[in-house]
């Protein structure tokens, strides 16, 4: 649910040019006093807090990817264990 939320929230208007949650006009205006690496007119960059989101958005991301394989393999393991053993 998290990566969903964030996703839509942060991800969309930086992928997309345009958000589901209201529009690029006012989240450039909301944030324009943030530290910007880089100033593009009328099109919305992510200041350093969002770069800084959207990292540990994708470090979660991976890091559940990787945890759901690794249960599954132990998961499989256990199963052929049993099977063997039964």
């Amino acid at each position: 649910m998290w990566f969903v939320t964030q996703f839509i929230s942060h991800e969309w208007y930086t992928i997309f040019g345009k958000g589901v949650m209201g529009n690029v006009e006012n989240k450039i205006s909301y944030f324009k006093d943030c530290i910007q690496l880089v100033h593009v007119p009328g099109r919305y960059v992510p200041d350093l807090y969002h770069i800084i989101l959207h990292m540990l958005v994708v470090a979660a991301f991976v890091a559940t990817v990787i945890v759901a394989n690794k249960e599954e393999t132990i998961i499989l393991g256990l199963l052929i264990k049993v099977k063997k053993e039964g």
